[in-house]
């Protein structure tokens, strides 16, 4: 009976150790997502901050929207509620037109807030889990 018994917990720890080295690798998966996809934003970002510092710069809306479309999605599943205010905020410019002092301010901010997923994924590790955390 005892082998019985010794069978279940170890297909109970096995399922469980499967279980969240899976979650793991997709948590893995999204922040390598993640980090590509903030690393072209910000560059997207840089090139639109200098647009707007020098007019004969020519940098449409149309290339700029179609960054943020192809790369929110990845965003949205790694940064955190502040974090990804800012960022969406500066991309509404594409959408409505907004003074451009406030665009300066709204690219400034959202470059700080992808600072730390542009330097890696070590650096968002702890921003991950209280991400998680505060959901809960």
């Amino acid at each position: 009976m005892s082998s019985v018994w010794i069978g279940f917990v170890g297909v109970i720890v096995g399922g469980l150790i499967t279980t969240l080295w899976s979650w793991l690798a997709v948590v893995r998966q999204e922040l390598s997502d993640a980090v590509v996809s903030a690393r072209l934003v910000d560059d997207n970002l840089a090139a639109l901050w200098e647009a707007v510092r020098s007019p004969g710069d020519v940098l449409t809306m149309k290339d700029t929207d179609l960054i943020w479309q192809q790369n929110r999605a990845a965003l949205a599943r790694a940064l955190g509620k502040r974090q990804w205010a800012e960022v969406s905020t500066a991309y509404r410019h594409c959408v409505h037109p907004l003074p451009e002092y406030s665009l300066h301010d709204d690219i400034a901010a959202a470059r700080t807030a992808l600072a730390q997923l542009v330097s890696g994924k070590r650096y968002v590790i702890g921003q991950r889990w209280r991400n998680l955390i505060g959901r809960l």
